[in-house]
């Protein structure tokens, strides 16, 4: 699975926001894989920033990022550096959508809280940068409740290519008996059957399948909260 390198900047860490940050992560379904909070030395900041030595706010960026505490972290998941991306927000905070890191909690661009990879091989560079004593190896319990697994276990082909084409996933295992390949295959694929929840994709459904589930009726009441929801 991918990894990414996200890390809560000053700002976030001064703003108590590592809980939160750390907790959208975790709800999403990714694992935390690494994590240290360090006081950043400049030379270390400018080594990750290079790529944008030449731009004109390249100075301010590496004030701001040794001027207070940092929390680095590798997540790992399914596609987690597009979706750690959507989760981050926008790079400027006034152009980031609400239900994001940096729309809920940042106005400036300047103080927009959280770096996150910007590529698979963005991410590998970083990871290998601030994490070289490697990272923790394990799995979560819940893997199964997040990832659908999918057991290919009667494809047989010539080689391990034309085995993985029969079974159109992305990886496999396979044993060789004599000239014939029994492949074994058990990896996470799109997680169809992992989506968390349902609702009813139009008014009529909506009114079959509340008469499926409740036969028995709705309860009647309504909030005192309702003249300040809805207009009367």
């Amino acid at each position: 699975m991918e990894q990414t390198f996200i890390m809560i900047k000053p700002d976030g860490v001064q703003r108590g926001l590592i809980g939160e940050v750390i907790s959208r992560f975790e709800k999403k379904g990714f694992y935390l894989k690494a994590m240290k909070l360090v006081n950043v030395e400049r030379s270390f900041a400018e080594k990750h920033y290079a790529d944008l030595s030449s731009k004109p706010f390249f100075a301010g960026l590496v004030e701001y990022i040794v001027s207070g505490p940092v929390v680095a972290m590798v997540w790992e998941g399914k596609s987690v550096v597009a979706t750690g991306r959507k989760i981050v927000g926008a790079t400027n905070p006034l152009a980031a959508e609400p239900g994001t890191i940096r729309g809920d909690f940042a106005v400036d661009i300047g103080r927009n809280v959280i770096h996150g990879s910007d590529s698979v091989e963005n991410g590998r560079k970083e990871i290998a940068l601030w994490f070289p004593e490697g990272l923790a190896e394990w799995q979560s319990n819940q893997h199964p409740w997040i990832y659908e697994v999918l057991l290919c276990r009667s494809a047989i082909a010539a080689d391990r290519v034309v085995a993985t084409l029969l079974c159109g996933l992305p990886e496999t295992e396979a044993a060789t008996f004599g000239k014939v390949l029994l492949v074994v295959l058990l990896c996470p694929v799109e997680p169809l059957c992992r989506n968390v929840i349902h609702g009813s994709d139009s008014v009529e459904n909506g009114r079959k399948e509340i008469a499926l589930w409740f036969p028995e009726g709705l309860a009647e009441w309504q909030s005192n909260q309702h003249p300040w929801i809805y207009e009367v």
